[in-house]
């Protein structure tokens, strides 16, 4: 023997170790000036913290140590109500790392036999509503809220795996006019559709509603998986003190929620380079809140028979009585390639507000 140590899988076992694999990312991260750590708070919930997650779906933390040094990690996520397939999540690697990403991949797909699964998908941290995609494109601009960020040499990893491309885009606030939609709106309204404010006071309600909707129209999304009730409202909750009704829109008729729409301000402006954004948000004053002036526009949803009414125009119009003065910009979507709906909305604005911004991609590989 040379003394020379094996690549080798290192498990996380215990809150004690899970420190290591946190660590492990904000050191990849260290010295780039976008990159914000956004993660850290939501891996030791899914871990630790109790979620209603883990009742449904096996999640196994790994670093991949090449001699002394880790040289990538990942998170081994299998979801009972999902697709058979294993998602590699909170994946991060050094920029030398290909032998131990490689590494990775193969012990991945002997986790994924063990447990059944006939695909891995790099790039899902568990489901949408926790972080979908690696960023591929516009690394040298900072990551929004909510959105991956991750460094653009990742890419070359994962060469020779089939990619699925996700697009986002960007919304200037002050060109969004809707001078041509006043009277569509009007015969909206006349319809019995009615746009309100969520009221967290009544946030297990407002929460299930969101569910119900997000159940019925999202099923057919690409790597979508459905959630309970009790799932989106802990994610709701994790976000008391910066979330207020304003961020939840819900579209209703005869008394019934049909439709939201979900907007955040991008928290990400509030923190430092490299700092944990929810430990910055602890620390900054309403001014500071006050400074914000990029949003997030993460979701927008309707029932079925819904879909093609014009009310989605409603949810947008009541988003603008509230981001126009506040919001120079926002990123939008993401958006699959194939989602011809959502792509045709956004296309409607072109021009007038919103264009193509960054593009986003998953990998995927047969077992």
């Amino acid at each position: 023997m040379n003394g020379v140590i094996p690549m080798r899988l290192v498990k996380i076992t215990s809150p004690h170790r899970l420190h290591d694999f946190i660590d492990f990312g904000r050191r990849v991260g260290a010295g780039d000036p976008n990159f914000h750590d956004s993660e850290s708070g939501l891996i030791a919930a899914m871990l630790y913290g109790g979620l209603s997650f883990r009742s449904h779906a096996v999640c196994e933390p790994v670093l991949v140590a090449d001699g002394e040094a880790v040289a990538a990690r990942a998170m081994f996520i299998v979801d009972a109500k999902a697709g058979d397939y294993l998602m590699v999540g909170f994946f991060a690697a050094e920029r030398t790392a290909a032998a131990a990403v490689e590494y990775l991949l193969a012990q991945a797909a002997v986790y994924a036999r063990e447990h059944g699964c006939r695909k891995i998908v790099v790039g899902i941290n568990g489901h949408f509503a926790y972080g979908l995609g690696l960023l591929a494109s516009h690394f040298d601009e900072p990551g929004c809220f909510g959105f991956p960020y991750n460094p653009a040499y990742y890419h070359a990893f994962f060469r020779g795996l089939e990619k699925r491309e996700f697009t986002s885009y960007r919304i200037e606030t002050e060109q969004v006019l809707f001078d041509r939609e006043r009277k569509l709106l009007e015969r909206i309204s006349e319809r019995g559709y009615s746009f309100r404010f969520a009221d967290f006071r009544r946030l297990r309600q407002e929460a299930a509603a969101y569910t119900a909707v997000n159940a019925a129209a999202y099923r057919e999304h690409i790597f979508w998986a459905p959630r309970t009730a009790a799932e989106d409202y802990e994610l709701f909750q994790s976000f008391t003190g910066y979330l207020h009704g304003e961020n939840l829109i819900l579209a209703e008729i005869d008394d019934q929620t049909v439709g939201y729409l979900l907007w955040f301000p991008d928290y990400n402006q509030l923190a430092r380079p490299g700092e944990n954004t929810f430990t910055a948000l602890r620390h900054r004053s309403t001014a500071d809140f006050a400074s914000i002036n990029r949003f997030r526009l993460a979701e927008i949803a309707l029932l079925p028979e819904h879909q093609g009414t014009g009310a989605v125009l409603g949810l947008i119009d009541k988003l603008l009585t509230v981001i126009t003065g506040r919001y120079t910009s926002g990123e939008a979507g993401w958006i699959a390639a194939a989602n011809a709906k959502s792509l045709g909305l956004v296309k409607r604005w072109e021009g007038r507000g919103a264009k193509e911004y960054k593009r986003y991609c998953v990998y995927e590989m047969t077992v």
